[in-house]
């Protein structure tokens, strides 16, 4: 085998590894943006569990004052 040879195949093999690192850093960036975009997903669902908590209690209050309230 030529030196030449086994330096083509070096490169060829030098140029896999590339795209695979590519590929790699590639995929962890898609992730991070999943992860940011979960947590924004997580905070919504937060507010909005917040928000039917306060419509409750002003239903009750109606309730309440209506008379209508189960004792």
């Amino acid at each position: 085998m030529s030196p030449q040879n086994t330096e083509k195949e070096m490169k060829k093999a030098n140029k896999v590894a590339g795209a695979e690192a590519k590929r790699r850093a590639k995929a962890a960036r898609l992730r991070t943006k999943a992860a940011k975009i979960r947590m924004q997903v997580n905070r919504y669902e937060r507010k909005i569990v917040a928000l039917h908590r306060k419509i409750s209690d002003i239903e009750r209050k109606a309730l309440i004052m209506s008379g209508h309230a189960k004792r």
